[in-house]
């Protein structure tokens, strides 16, 4: 079940076109990863085009990826010599040191200009909008629980040091790998419309069997030890009384239930990849 997940609508071939026509105007990159796949998450495009600029990584939702994980990402970034903070874009937690922290980065430009000019990058619905509005203090970007939000480009005044350039959430032309689409369609970076919800549940469910077996009967409060994903679900249905007419179990309620649960920590504390060795 590993079908090819694969979108880049018109906004984004656009939005990447002015990003390389205004490259010469940036001056730091704020990229934001979902810390529960910040390799999957990181936009290959942003490397091609902006590959010289000082950046800063962001890794957003920290509070629902593993935390053993989180800190071996932070100690990956750091070894690349990448400013690297942990936050969590809806509380806000940890968003204060961002604005210290894009100085640092700009400082080593060595330059004397005193604006800094940082664009916001990252791929769709992993945060930078909410993120923006904990920084700013007001809500003036557009927010939503839903890939592909943020249409147009807008500055936003940071403090009197940081102007912060809002951009569309950007996918690219095609994934390297299946298991690239199924971690961003599972992480809610790419519509719906574009992945099949049981493809999606079954790889959510054989990761977790693989690597956090213990949550899934946990949260969905499970007694039996299971070694196959549809025997998983099948004890999901008839534990929560998820059925259909003639007592069939509601499979497709099962797989996206599953899937919700999972992006909203509900399952627990979960990532989906380690960093390099």
């Amino acid at each position: 079940m590993t079908a090819t997940i694969q979108w880049f609508p018109g906004h984004m071939a656009k939005a990447i076109r002015h990003i390389k026509e205004t490259s010469s105007t940036i001056d730091v990159i704020m990229e934001v990863l979902d810390a529960r796949a910040p390799k999957s998450s990181q936009n290959p495009v942003l490397e091609e085009i902006l590959q010289k600029k000082p950046r800063l990584i962001i890794l957003n939702k920290a509070d629902l990826c593993d935390s053993r994980a989180l800190r071996a990402w932070i100690a990956y970034f750091k070894t690349l010599s990448t400013i690297v903070l942990p936050v969590n874009a809806i509380s806000g937690k940890g968003s204060k040191k961002i604005e210290s922290a894009l100085v640092e980065v700009f400082a080593r430009k060595n330059t004397s200009r005193k604006l800094i000019r940082v664009t916001v990058f990252g791929v769709p619905n992993v945060g930078k909008s909410s993120l923006i509005n904990h920084l700013i203090g007001k809500k003036k970007t557009l927010v939503g629980n839903k890939p592909g939000v943020t249409k147009k480009q807008i500055w936003h005044a940071l403090g009197e040091k940081c102007l912060l350039l809002d951009t569309p959430g950007i996918l690219w032309p095609k994934f390297e790998s299946p298991d690239i689409g199924q971690k961003l369609a599972a992480l809610n970076c790419i519509k719906e419309q574009r992945y099949d919800s049981e493809e999606i549940a079954y790889y959510l469910c054989d990761f977790l069997m693989a690597h956090y077996p213990r949550l899934i009967n946990q949260r969905f409060k499970l007694d039996e030890e299971f070694t196959e994903a549809t025997n998983v679900f099948e004890a999901i249905g008839k534990k929560h009384g998820y059925f259909l007419s003639g007592n069939e179990i509601d499979i497709t309620r099962v797989y996206n239930t599953f899937i919700r649960e999972f992006r909203s920590g509900k399952i627990g504390r979960i990532s989906l990849e380690k960093p390099p060795a």
